[in-house]
């Protein structure tokens, strides 16, 4: 049944019952055979069986093995179909996605294309709108002004009629202010605000109550140019600045809100409302960056300088500044702490690399060698760089700023106390010598403070042409050699500014060098032998001998005999000097506008009035820590002083509290207590004091 036809044998096998049936009749025949019979019948029934066994399983493994033949050839043509079925899906789902892509870029396209219509019309709208009010607000300033005019040309013929006539005498001088025919309205228009620019702001506004052509004056353009609002400090308000801007805010270009600490959001989104703002500070204050993105918004376009030293700006507002304000020149960030190197990153992206200036860093103390390198690769243009107060700025980061700023003309790295040319790990001699050939034209140095200075770094210094101020204050390590380096130099005698206080390894040779080079401006502790060399220098115009425990009298009167063009002296904790020194400053130094002598404790009412009698241009006047001075030192301040605008007198308990009022009416800035000094300011009187006496 289960072998087919073709495998079966084509001649048929006998039954066992033919096999019996023979066998039994051959048996008949012979019954002698029968045993042999019998075992041949069991080997053919063997062999038989063996042989039916042996086909049929051959059989059975012949069929099996076809059988599992055509499994494998189903499997592999299946296989073959669905490779072919894969590949096929794959090759219409690509043309699929093909063309579902085409289309989708289409339309991304085209979608662009509509936003950018969209947005270019919103923004057309917006500067439209923008100028539409500017235009209205102009127009309404202009028609006043128009106003204003013709209300002065109006009064100015009829009082010339009058005069024709020879009627109205009486009248117009009781209408003198109602009409403003006082001989400050009768000038032209710009000489009288030229007159009024010599005011402060308070005083402008006490006059604009005067008469209406008083009031058209002070609103001119000339006087709202430049607006200063430091002296208000914290006294200044919102509703003060509004009113104020309202009166020019069309003009204003200049404005300084210096330690106006009590401005709120609203008072600055006034501030951005004067469109031609270009010069703004407003270090010391609540600025925020939000205020910083309004005013660049508004009048960033035209914006050259920005001071925001001290406040809590971040990065922030620096990313505003270099969206807004592509001509800035100038930008003052110094002791803002929010400042990293991401702020950095945002201005060297920005639009201000070709007229970029200035900036001062100062006390950022967030900015690492990132942000150096992003200043060194975006400004190749700039000037100034200022780093005073850093304590990561190293070698590193300062040749960064070197390798891509070659037009520096002024560097200031005070306070640094990592600054050396030790051939350390930071700011090194490599350092400074880089310094003098990359940045040829440099004309300011400031590094006082740096403790590790030496010989080395000046004689790299000494190589630059244009070098004009060098500060090496508190630099003790320099010595002789290294200031007779930078004076020889090419530099020498344009110099007109050295200054080597507290530099105690200068000596009075080095003092006798500069003199003989000419020097216009020095600052230096010196001895009475350093004070006669100092005298060779006619130009002299500036003098510091700040804490210095060998001047004296004797020095002093040697000095202020050959200097008499000198305008500013501090010789404060000069615990040596007493009034006969100062009474040959006075009379010798009769363009005097700055005078310093805080700390010094023999200075008695005699010095006031050697001083007011005999210095009619003092503007400046410091004698704090004067104990033996009294109401009557303030009475010759009063009466001799007309020019005086500044006068500290702190730690002064002799005084009256009554007689300093007085001076406030005609002194800008006083500024008076009568506590006791505090540790600090008698520690260090105490100190020189004691060095003075050892000397002696």
């Amino acid at each position: 049944m289960l072998i087919p036809d073709d495998l079966r044998p084509k001649k048929k096998i006998a039954v066992p019952n033919a096999l019996d049936f023979i066998l039994n009749s051959s048996r008949r025949r012979d019954d002698e055979d029968s045993e042999a019979m019998a075992e041949l019948y069991l080997k053919a029934c063997n062999h038989y069986s063996k042989r039916i066994l042996k086909i049929t399983f051959g059989a059975i493994k012949d069929f099996i093995q076809v059988k599992r033949d055509l499994e494998r050839e189903e499997a592999r043509k299946m296989l073959i179909a669905v490779n072919f079925n894969h590949t096929l899906m794959c090759r219409m789902t690509f043309k699929k996605w093909k063309t579902w892509a085409r289309q989708r870029s289409v339309k991304t396209k085209d979608a662009t294309e509509k936003m950018k219509i969209v947005f270019a019309n919103y923004v057309q709208q917006v500067i439209f709108d923008s100028w539409y009010a500017s235009a209205v607000e102009a127009k309404k300033t202009r028609e006043y002004f128009e106003a204003a005019r013709d209300f002065y040309l109006t009064t100015m013929l009829e009082r010339l009629e009058r005069g024709v006539q020879g009627e109205g005498d009486t009248d117009d001088q009781e209408q003198m202010h109602e009409e403003g025919n006082d001989p400050v309205s009768l000038l032209p228009i710009e000489v009288s605000a030229q007159i009024f620019t010599k005011l402060s702001l308070a005083e402008m506004a006490k006059c604009s109550l005067v008469c209406r052509s008083w009031k058209v004056i002070i609103q001119s353009n000339a006087l709202w140019n430049k607006v200063d609002l430091s002296p208000f400090g914290s006294k200044l308000k919102d509703n003060s600045l509004i009113n104020i801007l309202t009166v020019g805010r069309p003009f204003v270009v200049h404005l300084n809100l210096q330690g106006c600490n009590s401005l709120t959001s609203t008072g600055f989104g006034y501030v951005a409302q004067c469109r031609n703002l270009q010069d703004v500070n407003f270090s010391y204050t609540t600025l925020t960056d939000e205020v910083i993105e309004d005013v660049g918004f508004s009048s960033g376009s035209q914006m050259l300088y920005l001071n925001m030293s001290n406040t809590q700006i971040s990065d922030k507002a620096l990313r505003s500044i270099c969206s807004f304000m592509p001509h800035l020149q100038y930008l003052n960030v110094s002791c803002c702490q929010l400042v990293t190197d991401k702020g950095l990153y945002y201005l060297s992206k920005g639009r201000l690399a070709s007229q970029f200036r200035h900036i001062d860093l100062s006390g950022c103390l967030n900015v690492n060698l990132n942000g150096f390198k992003c200043i060194g690769k975006a400004f190749p243009n700039l000037r100034s760089f200022y780093c005073n107060n850093n304590r990561n700025i190293d070698n590193q980061s300062l040749e960064c700023v070197l390798k891509g700023c070659r037009k520096l003309r002024s560097v200031s790295l005070k306070s640094c106390p990592l600054l050396s040319d030790e051939g350390n790990t930071r700011i090194s001699d490599r350092t400074i010598s880089a310094l003098s050939e990359r940045c040829s034209a440099l004309r300011h140095f400031y590094v006082s403070d740096c403790t590790r200075l030496t010989e080395i770094s000046m004689r790299s210094l000494a190589q630059l042409r244009s070098l004009v101020v060098l500060n090496l204050a508190d630099c003790i390590r320099i010595n002789d050699a290294a200031v007779r380096a930078i004076v020889e130099g090419p530099s020498g005698p344009i110099i007109r500014e050295m200054n080597l206080t507290n530099c105690i390894r200068v000596t009075d040779a080095s003092l006798l060098r500069i003199s003989q080079r000419c020097l216009t401006c020095l600052v230096h502790q010196s001895s009475l032998k350093g004070l006669h060399n100092l005298s060779g220098i006619r130009k002299l115009k500036h003098l510091s001998l700040v804490a210095n425990t060998a001047v004296s009298d004797l020095g002093v009167q040697k000095l202020v005999s050959s200097v008499t063009e000198i305008e500013s002296i501090i010789v404060s904790f000069c615990v040596s000097l007493s009034d006969g020194a100062f009474k040959n400053i006075a009379y010798s130094c009769r363009k005097l506008t700055t005078l310093g002598l805080a700390g010094c404790t023999l200075v008695g009412d005699m010095t006031i009035q050697y001083i007011s009698g005999a210095c009619p241009f003092l503007a400046q006047l410091d004698i704090s820590g004067c104990v033996d001075l009294t109401d009557k030192a303030l009475k010759f301040i009063r009466k001799g002083c007309k020019n005086l605008r500044v006068l500290i007198m702190l730690y002064c308990r002799n005084m009256n509290k009554g007689t300093v009022s007085k001076l406030k009416s005609t002194i800008d800035v006083v500024e008076w207590n009568g506590n006791i000094p505090p540790p600090s300011f008698k520690l260090h009187l105490n100190s020189v004091a004691s060095l003075v006496v050892t000397q002696k």
